[in-house]
């Protein structure tokens, strides 16, 4: 009889030291392992990941192989690669143009046809590009570079129309389309900015004692900004229309990717080999699952659309690119 009450005892103590999971449902089993996709004779570390949702078509940034590979991800077949691109690091898809933007590790960034493939322009900028965000509403790229620099391109003409300087170098965007604002996340100066597009100046600069992990993560609902800081176990959340921010430990480290899926409620971090899934309760957000893959993870991205969430990183000695579909419906 003791042993019957002593088993679930420790079940519990299990998950809840393992898990933060204490009343709450592990994730692991709803988070499936759709495909994988072997990248032969593409190797080095993949730094970006871009879906058109609409014709499941995966632009992923090869910075090492100097590449840009076009993926199906029905099949899982590369239909084209775009070579002899100088470090590609971030790829914007511009669906009205059918066009992709690739900012590299020049001072030059590319607009290439994505029925044709080829190069239709060509961006020269004073300085390394750092971080680009596509405009679907005003079909404008906004695009940081330098120490400080942000310029506004068109993507009908191609040209630029628009240059601002800001309190900080850009290292990643996120957009709330509904309020006008964008958030420009510069880590070296432990700052977000949140600027307003309307009035096209910033408004308002949140400022941190610690450096802040590169990429930043957005509730378009709520008005809310996720932020984790490098190498302190902290969730950083802002309320944009309010500005009160918020902070929670969370038993993580080295921050690489981050991303908030509204319909779920879920905030994805990516660390190492470990995808870790939080979910938010009334109370903050409680950690579900930790799942370690089967490489380093370079980068990942989340497409709610077609609720996926997709993994890159490199298998064997040879280093060779892997892709890692993970299907999130049932999370």
């Amino acid at each position: 009889m003791k042993k019957n009450i002593i088993i679930p005892v420790l079940l519990t103590l299990f998950c809840n030291t393992f898990f933060n999971c204490s009343g709450q449902e592990n994730k692991i089993n709803n988070f499936v392992l759709e495909k994988k996709i072997t990248l032969s004779n593409v190797n080095g570390r993949v730094s970006n990941i871009c879906v058109n949702a609409a014709g499941h078509i995966a632009y992923v940034a090869a910075i090492e192989d100097n590449s840009v590979q076009i993926i199906d991800l029905n099949t899982g077949i590369v239909v084209h690669s775009i070579k002899n691109i100088y470090e590609p690091k971030e790829i914007l898809f511009i669906p009205k143009q059918e066009e992709i933007f690739i900012i590299t590790g020049s001072r030059k960034c590319y607009f290439y046809s994505t029925k044709t493939f080829e190069k239709i322009a060509a961006i020269r900028l004073m300085a390394e590009a750092n971080a680009a965000i596509y405009d679907s509403i005003e079909e404008k790229i906004y695009l940081g570079y330098g120490e400080n620099e942000m310029i506004v391109l068109n993507t009908d003409s191609h040209k630029e129309t628009g240059f601002t300087l800001l309190a900080g170098s850009v290292e990643y965007f996120q957009s709330d389309k509904s309020t006008g604002k964008l958030y420009i996340n510069s880590p070296e100066s432990y700052s977000l900015i949140m600027f307003d597009l309307k009035l096209f100046r910033a408004m308002q600069r949140f400022q941190y004692d610690y450096e802040l992990a590169r990429q930043i993560a957005i509730d378009t609902v709520k008005h809310r900004i996720f932020l984790c800081y490098k190498n302190k176990q902290k969730l950083l959340v802002i309320n944009g229309k309010t500005g009160r921010k918020q902070e929670q430990d969370i038993p993580l480290k080295n921050i690489q990717n981050l991303y908030y899926h509204y319909s779920t409620h879920n905030l994805f971090i990516s660390n190492g080999e470990t995808i870790n899934i939080f979910h938010e309760y009334n109370d903050g957000f409680k950690q579900v699952a930790g799942i370690k893959t089967e490489f380093q993870i370079s980068t990942s991205t989340l497409i709610p659309e077609l609720n996926l969430y997709i993994l890159a990183g490199n298998t064997g000695t040879s280093n060779t690119i892997e892709l890692a579909v993970y299907n999130i419906a049932n999370l």
